[in-house]
């Protein structure tokens, strides 16, 4: 949320504490105060400064009141309601004001099993959360939860100091839940602290969480007959499905679409960072990865157009169909089989729409990634630069959609022209957007691609609403260093 317009007052501040400067990610309004712990989970570099906060002199100088959100939170209430809000937070002890949990949880021991049933944490982590609280003498279940995601506190309050140092003393071990409410129900408890109320007898008159739309369970069969419907040669071609997905949080991975397939001729593969023990993706086959690019972005996009390199897809597929992996099959079994037909009999084994809509060449396509916000501006510049410096460089030539294609593993015209993009799109130079830089590429390589035997993608494939890293606009996340945490694959 941008803080700009109705906080001109000199009696509110915004921080953010985060791993990035203003030069990296804009964030109009917000003081960013640029951290550098050694902490293995990304979790407790979040958290330090949602809690100990107070220890940075800005704040604990600067600031009557501090009031915590997390990031998804919207403010509701009107300035003179925090304002009243914070004369009460630093002038009363123990200077914290926090809701209740409204969710009726009976303790600790309920709070935990809810994180397990909603699969936010490792079963393993809270198991040692279970056992250090059963071994603690003062541990006792049925106390109140309360709401962490946003709270206010006075950062020079001695009681908020003890207990929120204490709680950090064993949260930041990191051998134990994630979580935070459980640990800090328990320490609120231990030290005999009462928060204080928010005077609003429900938090959305004080903020509201925008919430995503809970994602979608989708199987999709593939049945082990071959359809009435199939008219193409016997026995059909073998078709592979393939889609990429990193993260450095399985957490926030695509919502992937589930797959029943008991047929010969079809085949699913997942390129991704995770394993079958930490990401359950049901029909898929994943391809775990090592590479050593340094945008998280690049280690799919190799999967997505470098696939055939690998031998179980080039000697294992006639046909690949790649789609992004917030896209749904919608097509029957015979059309995908008769598709592969064409693409593994018929050269440039590249089959591809034509984007709809309206993009007049590279200029054009990287101007709507501007206006969408889709890569830094800095980056699509030294890609035009790049572009219009090829002495083959044409502007006004087609540009194809990349969110779905199909192509034949074996194809040697397929494997010299996306090894031509890959030349140049892993130099991580310059813009992480692989449309503009793939037309080029066809255009050079004097490439058709097959046209689909339909006239639009959605007659084969739909976009998932619920899937897919914030709508796959790709910032700051596709641009950095990655950094998989220790439970990822390792690198």
């Amino acid at each position: 949320v941008n803080y700009t317009s109705p906080f001109t007052s000199p009696y509110f501040k915004f921080f953010m504490f985060t791993n990035w400067n203003d030069d990296q990610w804009k964030t109009p309004g917000w003081t960013k105060i640029t951290t550098k712990y050694n902490y293995t989970r990304p979790a407790n570099n979040a958290r330090y400064g949602k809690f100990l906060g107070w220890k940075y002199d800005q704040i604990r100088e600067g600031c009557d009141a501090v009031f915590f959100l997390d990031l998804n939170v919207q403010l509701e209430a009107n300035q003179s309601a925090w304002m009243e809000m914070s004369e009460t937070i630093s002038l009363t002890e123990p200077g914290l004001m926090q809701f209740e949990l409204q969710q009726n949880r009976s303790g600790i021991m309920d709070e935990l099993a809810v994180i397990k049933k909603q699969r936010k944490d490792y079963g393993r982590n809270i198991q040692s959360s279970i056992d250090w609280f059963n071994a603690q003498p003062d541990f006792e279940n049925d106390i109140p939860i309360y709401m962490n995601q946003v709270f206010g506190y006075n950062p020079k309050s001695p009681t908020y100091q003890k207990l929120s140092q204490e709680f950090w003393d064993q949260y930041s071990k990191e051998g134990y839940s994630s979580r935070d409410q459980p640990l800090w129900a328990f320490m609120v408890h231990r030290y005999h602290v009462t928060p204080l109320a928010f005077p609003a007898t429900s938090r959305e008159k004080v903020w509201t969480i925008a919430k995503p739309p809970p994602p979608k369970k989708v199987t999709i069969e593939f049945t082990k007959e071959v359809p009435s419907q199939y008219s193409g040669p016997t026995p059909p071609k073998t078709s592979c499905f393939l889609t990429a997905s990193y993260s450095n949080s399985v957490k926030s991975m695509d919502h992937m679409i589930n797959i029943n397939n008991t047929s010969p001729h079809f085949k699913f593969f997942l390129f991704t960072n995770w394993n079958d023990d930490q990401w359950e993706t049901p029909g898929w086959t994943k391809i775990t990865t090592k590479h050593n690019y340094t945008r998280s972005i690049t280690h799919s996009r190799y999967g997505k157009f470098m696939g055939w390199k690998y031998d179980q897809i080039r000697e294992g597929c006639d046909a690949v169909y790649y789609m992004d992996a917030n896209i749904m099959l919608h097509a029957k079994q015979s059309t995908w089989m008769e598709m592969a037909a064409t693409i593994s009999s018929t050269e440039p084994g590249l089959m591809q729409f034509k984007h709809n809509q309206g993009r007049n060449g590279i200029s054009d396509e990287f101007r709507m990634i501007q206006r969408k916000r889709k890569d830094y501006p800095e980056n699509v510049q030294r890609s035009l630069t790049w572009v219009r410096a090829q002495p083959d460089f044409e502007d006004h030539i087609p540009i194809y959609m990349n969110q779905v294609f199909g192509y034949n593993p074996k194809s040697p015209t397929y494997q010299k022209l996306s090894q031509g993009f890959w030349d140049h799109y892993s130099k991580e130079e310059d813009s992480w957007r692989d449309q503009p830089l793939w037309a080029f590429m066809v255009h050079r390589y004097h490439v058709t691609p097959l046209a689909f035997p339909v006239a639009w993608y959605k007659e084969l494939w739909s976009v998932s609403n619920s899937a897919g890293h914030g709508g796959h606009r790709y910032t700051s996340d596709a641009d950095v260093k990655v950094n998989w945490n220790k439970d990822s694959a390792k690198f």
